[in-house]
């Protein structure tokens, strides 16, 4: 899978390890590893995905799966009103989970085994506006894969079968074949499930605000906490699919929009040293996309929404 080439990153790590002469011995650095799970739920629709054929049946999937990640941060003091975020996050172990399609109007058409990896890094500039508070702004590449397998009718796909056939038999009967050629044509149409995998990756640029509250910045007590809020824009993104290999589909802004929120508490064994437990909650969309071909087909990208929440569990390293 190709990945998004980023100059910009390589930028702002750079300015994160320099500029240091005015800065207060009291603003610490500090590294976050941690082991978490993540659970996601991703849904896809379709608007009148029979379009041509039979009006008003929109197809739907929603499926839940969870993950074990891994999540990581680092913060870099560059003066007193500056400092610099970098945050990873990404899959360690895969589960599958049973998806069921529907389409309205006929009912449960199709199953199958669904699985989603993920891989994201943040960048984000942070402005000290007051005591434990910061002003984010920055970009977030991240990169979700799935994978689909295990086709299977459901018990209403008997029913969209018999209505694609009988599309196609007046498909041909309208071009004046002969009978032969008719019945031909009927049993050449139809629904009919993928043989193997399907699977789908999606590249994503995205720019970030917003605002962080964090106790770490003027607190010694033992017990602190952190709460945050984000809300993102595409500014980039790119899919490509298995099934159809050599079409490449790519938007950006006003095709989606994301949020966040995240939280946390810490205990303070050393000075330097602490247990973090926090959690996170995700929010992407993208609108739906149609797209025509030079020979004159068309693909429809669905209509997206991903949500994910994860626990984490780990370590901080004040430097």
């Amino acid at each position: 899978m190709k990945t998004l080439s980023i100059p910009l990153l390589i930028v702002l790590s750079a300015i994160s390890f320099s500029s240091f002469a005015n800065v207060n011995p009291n603003l610490l650095n500090f590294s976050f590893f941690s082991i978490g799970s993540e659970s996601i739920t991703y849904k896809e629709d379709i608007s009148d995905f029979l379009q041509g054929i039979s009006a008003g049946h929109n197809l739907h999937t929603k499926t839940s799966v969870d993950n074990v990640i891994q999540r990581s941060q680092s913060y870099t003091v560059i003066n007193d009103e500056w400092g610099v975020y970098i945050n990873g996050t990404s899959t360690i172990s895969q589960n599958f989970a049973d998806e069921e399609w529907h389409l309205s109007g006929i009912g449960h058409i199709q199953n199958d085994k669904f699985k989603i990896r993920t891989t994201e890094v943040e960048i984000k500039s942070a402005y000290n506006i007051h005591s434990g508070g910061q002003l984010l702004v920055g970009f977030t590449l991240n990169t979700f894969d799935f994978t689909r397998s295990a086709f299977e009718y459901a018990q209403d796909g008997e029913k969209l079968n018999i209505i694609l056939k009988d599309a196609g038999e007046e498909i041909a009967r309208e071009a004046g074949f002969s009978q032969e050629e008719i019945d031909n044509f009927r049993d050449e149409s139809g629904f009919d499930v993928v043989a193997g995998d399907i699977s789908e990756s999606s590249d994503n640029l995205d720019l970030s605000l917003g605002y962080l509250y964090d106790t770490h910045f003027f607190s010694k007590d033992k017990f602190q906490w952190y709460a945050g809020a984000e809300i993102s824009f595409p500014l980039y993104y790119r899919v490509l699919n298995t099934f159809r290999p050599d079409s490449e589909h790519s938007g950006g802004l006003g095709d989606g929009i994301g949020a966040q929120l995240y939280g946390g508490v810490r205990w303070m064994l050393t000075n330097k040293l602490s247990v973090d437990l926090g959690m996170r909650g995700l929010y992407k969309s993208r609108k739906q996309i149609k797209n025509t071909f030079d020979d004159g087909t068309s693909e429809t990208l669905p209509d997206i929404s991903y949500q994910s929440v994860q626990y984490f569990l780990g370590i901080n390293f004040r430097h």
